[in-house]
């Protein structure tokens, strides 16, 4: 199954979308998400650490989407924390698989 998610991620990538569309296409599809045409034209101004800034990495930023649809609320009754605790374990593992031990593009 990995390998099929790294093809895809793959073919994404080289049919010309960036970082944070690649991850958030690959999970989209991956995890029978059902996110909306809006969700994914969201996510096309994040790569180059959005924008083209080098700010935030932006497979880094559309895997926290992703995290989101999954964990957060969409009214009152999730704690802040229960909802950052997935988003803030995976910005460790990134950080900590980053020669660089950043999150910047």
């Amino acid at each position: 199954m990995m390998e099929d998610i790294r093809t895809l991620a793959v073919a994404y990538h080289q049919a010309g979308n960036n970082c944070a569309e690649t991850v958030v296409k690959v999970c989209n599809d991956s995890l029978a998400l059902h996110l909306p045409d809006e969700t994914l034209r969201m996510v096309s101004v994040l790569g180059g650490g959005v924008a083209g800034s080098g700010c935030l990495c932006g497979a880094l930023n559309g895997a926290c989407l992703v995290l989101g649809s999954l964990v957060g609320r969409t009214r009152r009754g999730k704690t802040k924390a229960e909802m950052n605790q997935p988003v803030r374990e995976f910005q460790k593992f990134g950080a900590n698989a980053s020669k660089r031990r950043a999150v910047v593009c």
